[in-house]
């Protein structure tokens, strides 16, 4: 054990893979190429007298080596800082695939027969020494399937973007899970009885008009009140094709009965406090959640809770403010909140070279406002902020290719209004008469969904697309362009900004389009300096440079956050 891993001090990389037991590593394996692995139990009863020393070695091991391969490392890293420290992630094959190939699957089992000749090998049991074995495995394929893909990513002239983009954001995001958000408590409290008082309201106005006292939650009272007593379509769980009452299929069921909409509106509070205020926090009273970069198409991070399953998906907390109000800053620290402003809107006027839209922006206009009048018939300066934000999901909808039928669609799920087609026609075509070279900028994508099927954004983010042609592979190629590019300029600049903080200044979130920190007072000043520069930096479309204004915020938790001019 000494002898091998001194030699994996010399190697340039190493590969390597946990084994576990619920939260304990039974085994850990090496390899640095791709016929041979070296697997270290660290049960004490295999290692015998040669325990203390091999964990010392481990230790040094992980402590200093800078060429470290894993599959899903922040799994492995996250076990193995229970017991070491370790300097920091080279490669990692599932995060370096989706940069590929962000459509398809990035499991270690389909890595490994695409890339390697190894047989499936799974079938061997999670035990004794075919546990090791499964462990040695792990640790090879992953080797080889490192080089695979570094040969990729230089073919397709991505190695600059996922060194010095895609890991640095792996790092990035990794240390703002470990450090997670402040709760305050007493708001948390104040949220819940609010979110249970609403709930009781919604169920009791649900049971007044049905007569009955049904769970909403309950799959087996939705499922026989929605299709034996109300008669309704049956819906089905497109991966299991079971019977479903989820919220998939009760928006689908909600065009066809209004008290479906009553369910989901009953639901919605219910699924709060479950998802927000119930979630159980670590022990120090902070929110972590767990990120992920290898889940979206378009490059946009997901969250959910963390391999300890405390914690929340901080990418489903609602934007209003009572519901951020909980989380909070440090003791002595203040939060600064920082997003893009019009970043998808103002990317599409570029992207679609519609110069009436672009000089619009670049005059300090307001598109959701300006759209939010001609919807509903107001002076710009009256429009209240709901109305900016239907506006804002319409202007999007337009954008990314919906017809008036889904348009139709879309405000009566989202907002609870019923239009006639003529209405969104009439909406439509102004939008488009005032932003005329969006729909011919369709038909150029249309072109490269007929021919390459690939789109490389300015950041030099690459996607090819699987899907069968259509109208729905048109509208995501389309959507693909501004969202990954909005994605990537916040992202980026995070990554930018992080690298700058001055101590003890550190990033705690990014939700979507917004990045969130934290400081004391008294650096705020140079922070905020810090975001405006790094995020002027310019983005090239077709040769033409623009920049997307970032927007400051400051205040004492992420509900209550004044913009700082």
């Amino acid at each position: 054990v000494y002898s091998a891993l001194n030699r994996l001090f010399f190697e340039k990389e190493v590969a390597f893979d946990i084994e576990t037991r619920g939260h304990t590593i039974i085994s850990i394996a090496f390899s640095s190429g791709s016929n041979f692995a070296h697997v270290i139990p660290l049960d004490l009863l295999w290692l015998g007298a040669a325990g203390p020393e091999t964990y010392d070695l481990l230790r040094r091991f992980f402590a200093s080596h800078d060429g470290l391969i894993a599959q899903v490392g922040i799994f492995d890293i996250l076990m193995l800082l229970q017991h070491f420290p370790v300097k920091r992630l080279h490669f990692d094959t599932n995060v370096a695939h989706h940069t590929l190939y962000p459509e398809l699957p990035h499991a270690l089992d389909f890595l490994t027969s695409v890339y390697t000749r190894i047989p499936y090998f799974k079938w061997l049991a999670p035990s004794g020494e075919t546990l090791f074995k499964r462990n040695a495995y792990d640790a090879v394929s992953t080797f080889m399937i490192a080089q695979k893909e570094k040969e990729e990513l230089a073919e397709y002239g991505l190695t600059d973007f996922f060194y010095g983009f895609v890991m640095p954001l792996w790092h990035c995001t990794f240390r703002m899970g470990l450090r997670g958000i402040l709760v305050d408590n007493k708001a948390r409290g104040e949220l819940d009885r609010e979110l249970e008082k609403e709930a009781d309201k919604l169920q009791a106005e649900f049971n007044r008009k049905t007569g009955q006292d049904l769970n909403v939650r309950s799959h087996t009272q939705m499922k026989t009140y929605l299709y034996e007593t109300l008669k309704l379509p049956k819906q089905y769980h497109r991966v299991t094709y079971a019977l479903t009452t989820d919220e998939d299929a009760l928006e689908k069921l909600a065009k066809k009965s209004p008290i479906v909409r009553e369910i989901l509106g009953v639901r919605k509070p219910l699924n709060l406090r479950s998802k927000l205020t119930k979630v159980q926090l670590d022990d120090d009273n902070r929110a972590r959640t767990q990120y992920s970069q290898s889940v979206t198409d378009t490059g946009r991070l997901s969250s959910r809770k963390t391999l300890w399953r405390t914690g929340l998906n901080l990418q489903n907390v609602p934007r209003e403010v009572e519901k951020r109000r909980m989380f909070v800053a440090d003791p002595g620290f203040v939060l600064v909140a920082y997003d893009l402003a019009q970043a998808e809107v103002r990317l599409v006027a570029w992207f679609a070279k519609d110069e009436r839209l672009k000089s619009f922006l670049l005059e300090g206009g307001d598109i959701h406002k300006w759209n939010a009048s001609l919807i509903f018939n107001k002076e710009m300066d009256d429009i209240k902020p709901d109305e900016r934000y239907f506006a804002k999901r319409i202007v999007h909808a337009f954008n990314y290719g919906l017809g008036p039928m889904h348009l139709v669609d879309l405000v009566r799920t989202e907002f609870g209004l019923e239009w006639a087609k003529s209405d969104a026609t009439r909406v439509r075509e102004s939008y488009f008469k005032n932003s005329p070279r969006i729909l011919p900028w369709h038909e150029e994508i249309r072109v490269v969904m007929n021919t390459s099927r690939v789109l490389v954004n300015p950041f030099g983010r690459r996607r090819s697309f699987f899907s069968r042609s259509g109208d729905d592979l048109l509208r995501k190629m389309v959507a693909y362009l501004p969202q990954s590019t909005c994605v990537d300029c916040l992202d980026e600049g995070m990554v930018r900004v992080d690298l700058r903080l001055p101590e003890p200044a550190i990033h705690l979130l990014q939700v979507h389009d917004e990045g969130v920190l934290e400081c004391l007072p008294k650096q705020v000043e140079e922070i905020v300096g810090i975001i405006k520069e790094e995020f002027k930096q310019p983005i090239y479309i077709d040769g033409e440079s623009m920049t997307i204004p970032v927007e400051v915020k400051v205040g004492p938790n992420w509900g209550e956050l004044k913009e700082i001019k």
